[in-house]
């Protein structure tokens, strides 16, 4: 166990993957702390306590618990390289109270909010179509201001090759195939009800399939004003 408490602390695994082993844990304390999991597989509990807190997850199953402030949590690894979405493992995001963003990464991850505008991220590769890959949020509150981010997607064509998707959110309508434009596909967003809960998909390149799936736990009306695209 790595413990930061008072002031913003930087804890990271890099080198070492038995620095913290499976049931380990990070706890940055209160302050704006960073906290880095690494590039090795251990399952890691990461606790960022108040303050404005970055924690960014190695590839394995992890908890991420922000607590109080403005927080940005990534499920796996660096989240802002396109390819490395395609490693990681089912993490557990929890926000907290404030404004906080949330991406979970590849395979079925749980994204809890809290309280405040949160944005929940997802990539295309992030939550696949079917009950095994779906993400799930659980506490999507539209009088918070919590929003559904797909503003930066990117559909992979074949190995290395990734082509922007620029979505229209069209309600509860069926996918209706869009043609490409110079440089990005058209994709569609629609949801449906699936018991107490809703499935949000997305038809990134225009084929009239779903390329993705999330689960949104409640029975809402999604507008587009839920969405950034």
């Amino acid at each position: 166990m790595a413990v930061g408490g008072d002031g913003n602390d930087q804890l990271l695994i890099i080198d070492d993957p038995d620095a913290v082993n499976h049931g380990g844990r990070l706890q940055g304390g209160n302050g704006d702390d960073f906290l880095f999991g690494g590039f090795y597989d251990t399952g890691t509990r990461f606790d960022g306590d108040a303050g404005n807190d970055t924690i960014i997850a190695g590839p394995g199953r992890d908890y991420l618990y922000a607590g109080d402030g403005d927080d940005v949590l990534y499920g796996d690894g660096d989240a802002s390289l396109p390819e490395y979405l395609l490693t990681g493992g089912p993490d557990v995001l929890q926000g907290g109270a404030g404004d906080d963003q949330l991406t979970g990464g590849k395979d079925k991850d749980t994204l809890t909010g809290g309280t405040g505008a949160d944005r929940f991220i997802f990539h295309i590769q992030d939550s696949l179509p079917g009950s095994a890959g779906r993400d799930v949020i659980t506490d999507f509150s539209q009088a918070e201001g919590d929003k559904i981010d797909l503003s930066d997607s990117w559909y992979r064509t074949s190995p290395g090759h990734w082509v922007a998707t620029e979505f229209t959110f069209i309600g509860m309508g069926a996918f209706t195939g869009t043609e490409p434009s110079p440089g990005h596909y058209n994709g569609q967003v629609n949801y449906r009800y699936q018991g107490d809960s809703i499935v949000v998909s997305g038809d990134a390149n225009g084929d009239k399939v779903a390329d993705f799936e999330i689960v949104v736990f409640g029975h809402l009306t999604l507008t587009a004003d839920d969405f950034l695209l």
